[in-house]
């Protein structure tokens, strides 16, 4: 959905303003840009019925480039829009004749409520988030800038340092990867348990996580052979010669 939102700000950038009725829009890249990232935001908003989330996908996009008053307003507008339209789909599909078949539901609460007492909580946690998120920042515009001084040189030599730190970058990811789940102990699990809800919440991190993708893995190679036999033998049944 949020693809689609994308790609439908693009389309009413490219098609549906001519700009002799609406000289301010226009098809150069900054506005194909900022009508891409709006359109990106409106499907955040439909798909997780979260308008402001959408506001902030578009601002963290823009920020360091075109960010602007009005480009938030557009912002906000689309994303309203957004979501109401999808949430009176879903009432025209419950109560009305319109059968709009549209997905966006991600799953019910497990019966954990909430109240009034944990916002004392939140907020402590909302200050140090935000501390760290700031930090982060900080500590994300100084890697560029020595980034950037870095690559400084000929086309050649910058080349050249962008597949060494490409490379590196893998290294790094890889060996964590492959070392760090070899610190933890291997549970034999069945994939049929771990669906279980039960069985999911009485997971450990770094005891069965780390057998729960070989596990997948298997099951699922033993179910396409599975498929692979019964097809076979039906082939065979019908007299049709498989290896054609």
């Amino acid at each position: 959905m949020i693809h689609v939102g994308a790609a439908v700000g693009r389309q009413v950038l490219l098609y549906c303003f001519p700009s002799r009725f609406f000289p301010g829009f226009n098809a150069n890249a900054n506005a194909m840009r900022a009508m891409v990232a709006v359109g990106a935001g409106a499907g955040v908003a439909a798909a997780f019925k979260a308008p402001f989330a959408g506001v902030m996908f578009v601002v963290e996009e823009l920020a360091s480039s075109m960010m602007s008053v009005q480009l938030v307003i557009a912002a906000l507008v689309a994303n309203t829009m957004a979501f109401f339209t999808v949430t009176w789909l879903e009432k025209a599909q419950e109560n009305g004749p319109t059968k709009v078949e549209f997905q966006v539901d991600y799953g019910a609460s497990l019966g954990c409520g909430y109240h009034v007492v944990d916002c004392f909580a939140a907020l402590p946690l909302a200050i140090a988030l935000g501390l760290w998120g700031a930090a982060f920042n900080f500590l994300n515009v100084s890697l560029n800038k020595k980034r950037k001084k870095w690559f400084a040189g000929t086309p050649l030599v910058h080349t050249i340092k962008r597949v060494v730190e490409l490379a590196i970058i893998v290294l790094i990811t890889s060996s964590l990867i492959i070392t760090v789940p070899l610190g933890f102990d291997c549970k034999s699990t069945r994939v049929g348990d771990l669906l279980k809800h039960d069985e999911i919440l009485r997971i450990e991190s770094g005891e069965q996580l780390r057998c729960v993708g070989r596990d997948v893995y298997l099951q699922f190679t033993k179910s396409i052979h599975h498929i692979t036999l019964e097809n076979a033998g039906e082939h065979a049944s019908e007299g049709v010669d498989i290896a054609a």
